[in-house]
């Protein structure tokens, strides 16, 4: 009898539940869709700059983007909010990630979200392309191919 009463405590202590980051990635669901994902040409030395996509929320439940590296082109990349306050544009960092409701598009454009780079391994040269990996809280991470576009683009495949 001693030796089940034990047996239920130990179960009972090192027992834990299961978080959605603690799934086994071949668990996750692909649940998500990254449509014109495109970054601006650097202007000048500028060793900053930044990217924009679309992502749609494909799955049955809501989920969230929690981070985004690009290593091969710069040292950090972060997911930005861009406001407006007391009649100066204000970006920081979205420190819980960005939010993706079931059904939702979401734009990430030139003054609205977006992703930062920070300490540019090199410039971003229109034409040229790179890998953007993005990790979401219930979804399988993915990769994407940016496009540099013209330094004064307002939107993918334009130059304008």
């Amino acid at each position: 009898m001693k030796k089940h009463i034990l047996l239920a405590i130990s179960f009972f202590v090192t027992a834990s539940p299961v978080f959605a980051n603690d799934l086994n990635p071949s668990q996750a669901r692909n649940t998500v869709t990254i449509t014109a994902p495109w970054a601006r040409a650097s202007i000048g030395l500028s060793k900053n700059g930044a990217a924009f996509l679309t992502i749609e929320n494909t799955g049955p439940v809501a989920d969230r983007l929690i981070r985004v590296e690009a290593p091969e082109q710069a040292a950090r990349a972060e997911i930005h909010q861009t406001s407006m306050q007391d009649g100066t544009m204000k970006m920081r960092p979205l420190a819980n990630g960005l939010p993706l409701h079931v059904g939702e598009t979401v734009t990430l454009k030139p003054g609205g979200n977006h992703i930062m780079f920070f300490g540019l391994k090199k410039p971003l040269i229109e034409g040229d392309t790179f890998p953007l990996k993005l990790l979401f809280e219930k979804s399988k991470p993915v990769t994407t191919t940016v496009t540099v576009q013209s330094g004064g683009a307002m939107s993918c495949c334009t130059g304008q």
